[in-house]
């Protein structure tokens, strides 16, 4: 087959697999209508990618059966790293979530991160067949192009670390890597079926730092340096506290998940609390104390975040951490304050909703990657998954 009628056939390819995403199951005619695709074109595609396990029939066998993703058969092997620990799983096309771990990271270096993560992963690869490819969230300046992590403060020696090359060496497939809270606020829009058409996100994450990513029309933001969205590091006060990236009374030294448990243990305001979202959570319930150094971090974030509201006026903002109680505590806390900051804006600024739990939000997140690069790559192609 020429290479011209290889690549529209990868792109009516892509095409339907995105409209079953973001539409659920269509018949055959609805795929062609839709998508613009000639009928005996769609047939011939939906027979390719039932032999690949990209689609099923709901009534087998019968032309008019409406046709879904099939999300038993392929999936994507993810991890997402933390400055101790590493998430891996297998997520398939419907979001599902199986086989997860927590490894530990005893050496956050590069090298000793790469060898970790290819053990943890080898433990995973079943069958290569219906394994997509590899997906990493980590923390830090990431340029996902080149699958590189030109900094990351919560972790050892980080700096400019080729990151997917370097795994890709260890386990022979193809790795993509993007921040761990872009990752986070992929995971919701991708399963979350938010269609690409979709106006400007704008997502925060409170857990081991503070940070924000956007997504307008259904791409994510990076920013030229890889530093969108990483409100962080701004200042946030005058106390001389110090941060992981060296520097003093960045917004993470006073509102990050750590901070706000070292808080709470100088002012004895509760018995000890682990630092952890959901400890916090449980801790707000029974002590006010709690709630009131919450809400002190939450003022400080809210200086970082109304601009940014102003900025793209989102038509939804998304609030997570690790737990979705606190999560919702924060919504409570910080929604009648942007209101009240947004001037001009009043009930029609936008609204806030607690997302999904950060950790399987980041393991989405870098599936969603691979699957979308796979749905690019035409890996349902039967000769597409020969070549690659």
């Amino acid at each position: 087959m020429p290479t011209e009628q290889i690549r529209k056939r990868m792109l009516n390819g892509r095409a339907l697999l995105l409209a079953l995403h973001f539409n659920g199951p269509l018949q055959r005619k609805e795929i062609s209508r839709r998508c613009g695709i000639r009928p005996n074109s769609v047939s011939g595609l939906v027979a390719e990618m039932l032999d690949t396990g990209f689609v099923r029939e709901e009534e087998p066998g019968r032309p008019r059966s409406r046709i879904a993703l099939d999300g038993s058969r392929q999936s994507a092997l993810v991890a997402s790293l933390h400055a101790e620990e590493i998430d891996v799983a297998r997520v398939f096309l419907d979001g599902r979530i199986e086989d997860r771990r927590v490894v530990a990271l005893k050496d956050s270096r590069p090298a000793a991160v790469v060898e970790t993560l290819a053990r943890a992963l080898r433990g995973l690869a079943r069958d290569e067949k219906t394994a997509l490819g590899i997906g990493i969230a980590t923390p830090g300046l990431v340029n996902a192009r080149k699958g590189s992590v030109n900094y990351a403060a919560n972790l050892r020696e980080w700096r400019n670390v080729m990151l997917a090359d370097d795994l890709k060496k260890e386990m022979q497939a193809a790795v993509c890597v993007r921040n761990d809270v872009q990752c986070q606020l992929l995971g919701q829009a991708w399963f979350g079926r938010i269609k690409p058409g979709a106006r400007e996100i704008l997502y925060l994450h409170v857990g081991e730092g503070v940070a924000c990513s956007v997504m307008t029309r259904g791409r994510l933001v990076e920013g030229r340096r890889f530093s969108a969205g990483e409100i962080g590091h701004v200042r946030a006060g005058e106390e001389g506290r110090l941060c992981k990236c060296g520097k003093a009374d960045c917004l993470e030294a006073y509102s990050a998940i750590p901070a706000l448990a070292s808080e709470l243990e100088l002012l004895k305001a509760s018995p000890p609390v682990e630092p952890s979202a959901r400890q916090l959570a449980q801790a707000a319930l029974q002590h006010p104390q709690v709630v009131n150094v919450i809400d002190r971090a939450a003022q400080r974030i809210l200086t970082a975040l109304t601009p940014l509201a102003a900025a793209l006026d989102p038509y939804m903002i998304l609030v997570g951490s690790d737990d979705q109680e606190f999560s919702k505590l924060l919504c409570r806390l910080l929604e009648p304050r942007l209101r009240a900051e947004l001037l001009g804006l009043g009930s029609r600024a936008a609204r806030l909703d607690v997302a999904e739990p950060s950790r399987e939000a980041a393991l989405k997140g870098a599936a969603a990657e691979v699957i979308q690069r796979a749905f690019r790559n035409g890996a349902f192609l039967k000769r597409a998954r020969r070549r690659g």
